[in-house]
């Protein structure tokens, strides 16, 4: 249980194709225009940025929530291009006597850099760092029900479905259902071991190769040798 936020340096992350790297107040021109983006925000939880100084309100709270060990929130690259921003945000290490260590997982990707399976390698790089960097229990992750593409992704990271939130949330008019799913440190913890950076890998564990059972003798066979 890390007693402050670890340093940048340490939250630099490489994928095989991707460096992710803490937001910063400067980033605001990256994000822009995409998060004033009306079809790729539908499905989260805000509402399209009106203008930079919306940006960078934002940027300051993220900045904010970092320094106080709440949360981190990772501006993704390819080849020095940004792409979108992954977080691991809402850390709650306890309440009273009880200890929790968890957060949720959040993401988003710019429309031009959808269906290349960017997000499942920079959002599985995040949890694995939640985990073996922030020391964190269990993350959890929630999407809108008809967020098809949030859900795969989700579902290619190895979380397991806790349930449904019914009609959890007014979007854009209409009452939706929210799915909800989480993921525990030792879930998946020898994939962490074994996966090399920036790829995610679900299944179970290769078994040992099974030793033949020695054929077995018969009682006849046993009083020929005994002969």
């Amino acid at each position: 249980m890390p007693s402050r936020p670890p340093s940048r340096r340490v939250l630099t992350l490489r994928t095989e194709r991707l460096q992710l790297r803490p937001v910063t107040l400067a980033d605001a021109p990256l994000l822009w225009p995409h998060v004033a983006d009306p079809v790729m925000t539908r499905w989260l939880s805000w509402d399209p940025h009106r203008d930079e100084a919306t940006t960078r309100a934002f940027l300051r709270q993220v900045e904010e929530q970092h320094a106080a060990g709440r949360g981190v929130l990772w501006a993704i690259f390819e080849e020095g291009a940004f792409r979108g921003l992954v977080g691991i945000e809402g850390i709650r290490r306890g309440f009273l006597g009880v200890h929790m260590d968890q957060a949720e997982l959040g993401y988003w990707l710019g429309r031009p850099f959808h269906g290349r399976g960017l997000m499942t390698e920079a959002a599985g790089a995040a949890v694995r760092a939640a985990f073996d960097v922030l020391g964190l229990h269990k993350v959890r992750v929630r999407a809108m029900a008809p967020n098809a593409a949030s859900l795969r992704v989700i579902r290619k990271l190895g979380f397991r479905r806790v349930g449904t939130l019914r009609s959890e949330v007014l979007r854009r008019g209409r009452w939706l259902d929210v799915e909800l799913f989480e993921r525990l440190a030792d879930d998946g913890a020898a994939d962490r071991r074994e996966v090399s950076p920036g790829s995610v890998r679900g299944g179970r564990r290769a078994s040992a190769p099974r030793r033949r059972p020695r054929p077995s003798r018969t009682a006849a066979s046993r009083r020929a040798t005994r002969r």
